[in-house]
């Protein structure tokens, strides 16, 4: 054999050895390795999804007890009983603050929840009682805002329940307002 022949065969063998090599163990290695990149990405994507629920029960946690802490904070602002005196000053106050001079307060009686009448959800409502009052007096706008955020930061719980206004034709600027206002308090129980 010459020598030519003896370097291509000795190539030929070392090429078909390495693609034997290459088919045999490389090309299944590579198959192999793309099914458990596969399986791991599964892994991972189930991984994010529990991470993601475990977070989801975290911010579901934090938000009950800021619910909570607003129930604490609403029932606080609850009197234990209807200190009727103490709510009309405030409200005096409220109005002397903002301004106005001539007013009147009406109180009207208080009136207790009754438990038969609420639906289920609001069962804890029944020991509850409601203190109305209906307040006239005349302001421009801007002095009604300020009374509905001086209400609005009371100590004590208050509902507006409604407010009519009309203008005052003799005052240009001025309105005549009625508000009614619902205070609630706690009965003992």
């Amino acid at each position: 054999m010459n020598l030519v022949k003896l370097n291509m065969t000795f190539v030929g063998i070392v090429l078909a050895s390495a693609g034997a090599f290459t088919g045999g163990l490389v090309f299944p290695g590579l198959h192999g390795l793309e099914e458990r990149r596969e399986k791991i990405s599964l892994e991972l994507d189930q991984a994010q999804m529990i991470q993601s629920s475990v977070a989801n029960l975290g911010q579901l946690y934090e938000q009950v007890v800021e619910l909570k802490n607003e129930e604490d904070r609403l029932w606080s602002r609850m009197p234990k009983q209807a200190r009727s005196g103490e709510y009309l000053d405030d409200l005096s106050k409220c109005l002397a603050a903002a301004g106005v001079e001539k007013y009147s307060i009406q109180p009207q009686p208080s009136r207790d929840v009754d438990p038969a009448m609420l639906p289920e959800e609001l069962k804890l409502a029944a020991n509850i009682s409601v203190l109305p009052v209906t307040i006239k007096f005349q302001a421009d706008f801007k002095t009604l805002c300020t009374i509905l955020a001086e209400l609005e930061g009371l100590e004590r719980l208050i509902h507006v329940n409604a407010l009519n206004t009309s203008n005052d034709e003799k005052r240009p600027g001025q309105l005549q307002i009625e508000l009614s206002l619902v205070a609630y308090y706690r009965r003992a129980e």
